[in-house]
C-alpha cells in the first residue's frame, strides 16, 4: 500500500519562498502541494475553509503574515500551523498564543536548521566569554529584502541578551565622543545583490575576537526546513513551538 502523503496547505505560494516550497512538493516523496491559499480578508472565506478542510498542515510565507486571519480558521479546524514570516505585530502575536492553546503552532524567524544550531552556540559563547568580549551582529541579505535588521539577526540578539541580560541594541553609529558603551549590541543590515542570508556575530575582546557565521548559498534551504518543521509539527500537541524543538526532534529520530 502506497504510503499517504503529508497534505500542505500554502500561504503566499505566489512569493519567493512559497515558489521554492511549491517546487520542492512537486517532487517530495512524502509531502504534497494540496492547496494554495491566499490572503485572507475574512476568517469566515467559504474558499479558504474549504482549503483547510483538505489539509494536514498550514505553511505560512506571507509578507505582510496573513496569520492573523488565517489562524482562528486554522484552529475552527484542528490545523497545524507553521507561521514562516518575520515582521509579526502585536496582535499577531496576541493571536498566535491563542491559537497554540488548541493547535500546535511553530514561529520560526529562520527555517534553516544550520541558523537555529547557530542560535545556541552564540548563546552559550556569550555566557562563557562574559561582558569582556564586546558582541556585535552583522546580516547581509539581497536587495529585495524588507526588513533591518532582519528577523534571524534580531534572534541571535535574543540569545547574546537571553546569556547577558537587556542589552542597548544599535542599529547604526554616528560619531561620538564616547566611543561605545560596554552595553550596547550592534546590529548591521548590508543589503545588495542576490545574496540569501550571511550572519555573523563578533565577540570582541582584548587582543583576541570569536567571529561565528552562517551563510546561505541557496535559499531552498529554508524551503527544505519549512517541510521538515511541518512533517514535525504536524504529530504535535497543541502549544507554541521554535525550531529549537524541532531540532530536538531530530536528535531523537522524530525528523
Amino acid at each position: 500500500m502506497a504510503e499517504t502523503k503529508l497534505r500542505i496547505g500554502l500561504v503566499g505560494a505566489s512569493g519567493r519562498m512559497g515558489r521554492r516550497v511549491a517546487a520542492l512538493l512537486a517532487e517530495h516523496p512524502r509531502a504534497m502541494l494540496a492547496a494554495s491559499i491566499e490572503r485572507a480578508v475574512s476568517p469566515e472565506a467559504p474558499d479558504r475553509a474549504a482549503a483547510l478542510a483538505r489539509v494536514d498542515v498550514v505553511v505560512d510565507f506571507s509578507a505582510p503574515p496573513a496569520c492573523s486571519a488565517l489562524l482562528p480558521l486554522a484552529v475552527a479546524h484542528g490545523r497545524p500551523y507553521l507561521v514562516a514570516s518575520t515582521g509579526l505585530d502585536a496582535s499577531a502575536r496576541q493571536i498566535i498564543d491563542a491559537a497554540a492553546r488548541a493547535v500546535p503552532v511553530l514561529v520560526a524567524e529562520n527555517l534553516s536548521i544550520g541558523v537555529n544550531v547557530l542560535v545556541g552556540i552564540v548563546e552559550q559563547t556569550a555566557r562563557l566569554l562574559g561582558p569582556e568580549f564586546d558582541a556585535e551582529i552583522v546580516e547581509l541579505h539581497h536587495r529585495h529584502k524588507r526588513d533591518a535588521p532582519s528577523g534571524t539577526a534580531l534572534v541571535l540578539a535574543g540569545a547574546v541578551e537571553r546569556a547577558r541580560g537587556p542589552l542597548l541594541r544599535v542599529t547604526e553609529r554616528a560619531a561620538s565622543v564616547e566611543g561605545r558603551k560596554s552595553a550596547e549590541l550592534g546590529l548591521v543590515s548590508v543589503r545588495g545583490g542576490d545574496a540569501a542570508g550571511e550572519h555573523t556575530v563578533y565577540f570582541l575582546g582584548a587582543g583576541e575576537r570569536l567571529e561565528l557565521t552562517h551563510r546561505a548559498a541557496d535559499a531552498s534551504i529554508f524551503a527544505q526546513g519549512a517541510l521538515r518543521a511541518a512533517a514535525w509539527l504536524a504529530g504535535q500537541q497543541p502549544g507554541l513551538y521554535r525550531m529549537g524543538d524541532v531540532i530536538v526532534g531530530m536528535m531523537r529520530g522524530g525528523v
